[in-house]
């Protein structure tokens, strides 16, 4: 009998650490965000965060990208996911929103990048947060980790440079369907061999052990999914020649475009909040 169990804890224990080195097996090697601003600007200044709060429930519930009061966020990540039909998918809602906004002839561009070791995983990420924190509210979090294989996010901290950027892909809305019209090619694209982090993000355990907020990621999954209100870019400030360009901010209405009419990521995502 001891025998027995000593063999049962011993197959536990290995099944274990498969699943476990599973987990941080093959990082990928590309990931795709889809933005509604120009992509000369996206080619010259990459994408860089709003911030430096790096607080990884606040970013993918949404809270840290965006708020009811301001455009502004200070989340220091940069959301993109390793799905490219998400991301062709999610441009299509955008496009379907813009369209139902009112606005016509509009571009949407999917950027294919290369990944590096500063992009992590957002399941992974949330799932390490999950193993060392105890709340009362860890069943939300659970609930999250559902949806977080169709996201297939992977966090970028702080910055996407220019050079990581291998082209553009522009997306456009037509007689109820999406068409694209092939790349559009990064000059200043470096081809390296590199790929994501495959551990967790190195600071989630610094997390504070409060997960409701985490909820809204889970509900809004289900109507506008992505990767949080991170993922679609708007609104950006303008910039200085030595800033890095700001990546996306979100609101809960639609924002009308400049006077002028270019479509310079003035849209807000529509975001669904329950």
């Amino acid at each position: 009998m001891l025998f027995l169990t000593r063999r049962l804890i011993v197959c536990v224990v290995y099944l274990f650490l498969i699943n476990m080195n599973a987990s941080l097996a093959n990082p990928p090697q590309t990931v795709w965000r889809v933005d509604t601003r120009d992509f000369g600007e996206v080619f010259r200044y990459g994408f860089s965060s709003l911030g430096n709060n790096d607080s990884v429930l606040e970013h993918l519930s949404g809270s840290s990208c965006r708020s009811t009061d301001s455009a502004d966020g200070d989340t220091a990540f940069i959301s993109t996911t390793s799905s490219y039909e998400f991301a062709l998918n999610y441009a299509e809602r955008v496009l379907r929103r813009i369209n139902e906004s009112g606005i016509a002839d509009t571009t949407v561009y999917i950027y294919q990048i290369r990944a590096t070791d500063n992009m992590y995983s957002a399941e992974q990420s949330l799932e390490h947060l999950l193993h060392g924190n105890v709340s009362e509210n860890n069943d939300e979090a659970r609930r999250i980790l559902r949806f977080a294989p169709y996201l297939s996010e992977w966090m970028t901290h702080r910055r996407i440079a220019a050079e990581q950027i291998e082209f553009a892909t522009p997306v456009h809305f037509v007689r109820g369907g999406i068409r694209n019209d092939g790349h559009i090619p990064n000059s200043r694209f470096v081809r390296k061999n590199t790929q994501g982090n495959p551990g967790p993000y190195r600071n989630v355990l610094r997390e504070h052990p409060y997960y409701r907020a985490a909820q809204t990621w889970m509900l809004r999954a289900g109507v506008g999914p992505m990767i949080s209100a991170c993922f679609g870019i708007n609104n950006p400030r303008r910039v200085t020649s030595n800033e890095l360009y700001p990546a996306g901010r979100s609101g809960r209405s639609i924002a009308p475009f400049s006077s002028t009419g270019i479509l310079d990521g003035m849209f807000r995502l529509v975001i669904f909040l329950m």
